[in-house]
Parts: C-alpha cells; sequence; structure tokens
C-alpha cells in the first residue's frame, strides 16, 4: 500500500509536494535473497520496464533484511507535486518493485491502482 501525504486541491489533484509512505508484505523469499536492496516506483505499463521515478532508502549498504524469507515494512519518503500529480493521474502506468541481489532486475513487481 502506498499513501500519498499531499495537500489537495478541492478537486482533489496534489496542489504540492508532501510524503509517500510505502506499506510493504513481502513473504516466501527464498533465503538465498534475504535482503531488499532496492525498491522503487518505476512509470511503466504492465510488461513495460521504465527508470526508477521514486525510490525507497534501501541499498546494498543499507538493504531491508528478510527474516525467514518475509518481512513487513513501513517507509515514508519525499515526494513532488509533479511526481504524484502524474501517479495518481494513471496508477496503471505505474509500478512498484524490489530488488534482491540475485534477482537485480526485480524480484517482485505490482502495478499500482488506486483505492
Amino acid at each position: 500500500t502506498i499513501t500519498f501525504n499531499v495537500p489537495r486541491d478541492s478537486s482533489g489533484n496534489p496542489s504540492g509536494g508532501g510524503t509517500a509512505t510505502f506499506g510493504i508484505q513481502l513473504s516466501q523469499f527464498p533465503t538465498s535473497s534475504a535482503a531488499v536492496v532496492a525498491a522503487h516506483i518505476h512509470p511503466g505499463a504492465t510488461g513495460v520496464n521504465g527508470s526508477p521515478l521514486v525510490g525507497l532508502p534501501v541499498s546494498a549498504g543499507a538493504p531491508i533484511v528478510l527474516t525467514n524469507g518475509a518481512a513487513n515494512i513501513s517507509i515514508t519518503v519525499d515526494i513532488s507535486q509533479t511526481d504524484a500529480t502524474a501517479i495518481t493521474a494513471n496508477p496503471a502506468g505505474y509500478y512498484f518493485n524490489v530488488h534482491t541481489p540475485l534477482n537485480g532486475g526485480g524480484a517482485a513487481r505490482g502495478q499500482l491502482v488506486r483505492q
């Protein structure tokens, strides 16, 4: 779940930058992939890859360690008005994925959906 905490105009559109809070639940990862070394929102429709747009503060030097192949994580990062506006206007045009040492291209991916 990704929640944007941004100011909005009377139509509900983002009117400034703010934060994005990521509630991430991961499970059933093999123990050889026991760390998340990157996680991002990317532009891209289903099956299309894009460059990272909104990244989490995760790296090989500061990974999210998966205990028994699982983790429940909450991370808040800054998001610009431009990115919040683009993502809320077309969430299906963006996806979130996580990367592990064994799956540098992405170990889990999900298209965004507005709820």
